[in-house]
């Protein structure tokens, strides 16, 4: 998105420094809930992946490069992203 906001306005968001660490994770009840559910399926042996920023978008961008079957979604954001097959929820 930075990339963009350039083009768009003439200015990005400041990028973090190579090799400064993370800012630290807030906790809240839902990333508890997501924690777990990747607990679940790391426990069940299926390979997954955590998105950097918009899930839809690296979704979308695995189905294109035919790495995945498709795109579970609540939403249709995956299609305006370029996905081929999506499974609405």
């Amino acid at each position: 998105k930075s990339g963009l906001m350039q083009r768009r306005y003439g200015y990005a968001a400041p990028e973090r420094v190579p090799g400064t660490p993370a800012p630290p994770r807030r906790v809240t009840p839902f990333t508890q809930i997501n924690d777990r559910g990747v607990e679940l399926i790391q426990a069940l042996g299926l390979p997954h992946v955590r998105a950097p920023a918009e899930a839809e978008c690296m979704c979308a961008a695995l189905d294109i490069a035919g790495l995945v079957d498709g795109c579970a979604t609540k939403d249709v954001d995956a299609l305006l992203f370029g996905a081929t097959t999506v499974y609405k929820q």
